[in-house]
C-alpha cells in the first residue's frame, strides 16, 4: 500500500533547481500529480488523509444523500459516518435563519441551496446536533466532478464559527460556585444578576448601550407531568445549547429562573434586538429534544428592553419581564420588545 511519504518524496525539487529545464519540471510536476491520483484511488489511505483535516467534509451525491463524513464532521454534529451515509443533509439537519423568519423552502435560502445544487457557494448555518440543539456552522461547497468533468454530487466543507460565549471561560474556572447552573452548565441568576451591574456601570461610565433578553421555555411544566422530570431537565440543556448558538461571543447567557434564561447583549440596535429575539425563538422551535418516549420540541417566548439612564437591575429586570409576559399572554413562541 502507499504510504503518505511517498507524497512527499516525489515532491522534492531536483538539487540544482536552476539548472532544471521547463519540460524537466514539467514533466515532475506531471509524475507528481500521477502519483497522487494514484494514491487517492486506495479509500484507506483517501480516508485517512480526510480523516485528519480539521473541517468537517461531506460528499454528497446528486439525490443529497451523504456519501462520505469525516471525523471532524463527527465531532461538530455528533453523528457517526455509519449514521450519515445515505441521508439527506440538507432538509432535516441545516437552517439559515432569516430577518423576517425562515421559510426553508424559499429560493433565497442557503440552505435548501446547498441542500439543492444551486450556486451559493458559502454560507453561515445552523447545523442540528445529534442532540437536537443547534450549531452555528460556516459552509463552503465546491461540486464533486467525474472523469468526463460532469456533476456528480458536491464536497461541503464545514467548521462551528465561533468558539462559543465569553462567559464560557469564566465559567470553567467557577464551575463549582454558585454562579454556575448545574442543569446546563451556563451562568446562574447570581451570574446574571453580577453582569447586569458591571453593564449598568459602564452604561453609566462610557455610554455603552446594552439590552437584556428574558426567554421563557413555554409549557415547561406541562412537559415535566406528560413526560417527566428528566425530559424537561433535557429540554433545557437543549435550548441553552441552542440560545448560546445564536448569541455572539462577547454576550452573557444564564439560567434566570426554573424555565427563563436570561442574555445581556451590547451594542444593538431596537430592529437588530428584535431580530435576535426572533432568532432565539426560532432556533429553540426548530431543536429537538430526545427522550426514551422519542423527539418532541419545545418553544420559546421572550421579552427584551435597552437599558435606560438611571436604571437598577431590578427596573430593568422588570420591564423585561413585563413585555415576557405580554409575549407569553398573546401565544406561545412570542416576542415582545421595548
Amino acid at each position: 500500500m502507499a504510504r503518505l511519504h511517498d507524497l512527499v518524496e516525489i515532491q522534492e525539487p531536483p538539487r540544482s533547481r536552476f539548472a532544471e529545464t521547463e519540460q524537466d519540471r514539467a514533466a515532475r510536476l506531471a509524475a507528481m500529480w500521477a502519483r497522487a491520483a494514484e494514491m487517492f484511488r486506495e479509500p484507506e489511505l483517501f480516508r485517512q488523509i480526510l480523516d485528519e483535516i480539521d473541517e468537517g467534509v461531506c460528499f454528497v451525491g446528486r439525490a443529497d444523500r451523504v456519501l462520505f463524513w469525516n471525523r471532524a464532521a463527527e465531532e461538530i454534529s455528533g453523528y457517526t459516518g455509519g449514521e450519515m451515509v445515505g441521508r439527506d443533509f440538507g432538509d432535516q439537519m441545516l437552517h439559515e435563519w432569516r430577518r423576517h423568519g425562515c421559510e426553508r423552502c424559499a429560493q433565497g435560502c442557503p440552505a435548501r441551496a446547498i441542500a439543492h445544487g444551486r450556486t451559493l457557494r458559502r454560507a453561515s448555518l445552523f447545523l442540528r446536533h445529534k442532540e437536537g440543539y443547534a450549531v452555528a456552522v460556516r459552509m463552503r461547497r465546491s461540486p464533486l466532478l467525474d472523469a468526463r468533468g460532469r456533476v456528480v454530487g458536491e464536497v461541503r466543507l464545514f467548521r462551528a464559527a465561533c468558539d462559543g460565549l465569553a462567559c464560557v471561560d469564566r465559567l470553567a474556572r467557577l464551575r463549582e460556585t454558585a454562579l454556575v447552573d448545574r442543569l446546563t452548565g451556563f451562568g446562574s441568576r447570581r451570574f446574571a444578576e453580577g453582569g447586569l451591574v458591571e453593564a449598568l456601570a459602564r452604561k453609566e461610565r462610557e455610554g455603552q448601550d446594552f439590552a437584556v433578553l428574558l426567554a421563557d421555555l413555554d409549557g415547561l411544566a406541562d412537559v415535566n407531568w406528560i413526560r417527566g422530570q428528566s425530559a424537561g431537565d433535557t429540554a433545557l440543556r437543549v435550548s441553552s445549547s441552542s440560545l448560546a448558538a445564536a448569541l455572539r461571543r462577547f454576550d452573557l447567557l444564564a439560567r434566570w429562573g426554573d424555565s427563563a434564561f436570561a442574555a445581556i447583549v451590547e451594542g444593538l440596535e431596537p430592529s437588530a434586538l428584535t431580530c435576535l429575539a426572533h432568532r432565539l425563538s426560532e432556533l429553540v422551535a426548530w431543536s429537538r429534544v430526545c427522550d426514551e418516549a422519542g423527539q418532541f420540541s419545545v418553544t420559546l417566548s421572550v421579552g427584551g428592553c435597552h437599558a435606560s439612564s438611571g436604571d437598577t437591575v431590578d427596573s430593568l429586570m422588570r420591564r423585561a419581564e413585563a413585555n415576557l409576559r405580554q409575549a407569553k399572554t398573546e401565544g406561545r413562541g412570542l416576542v415582545c420588545i421595548s
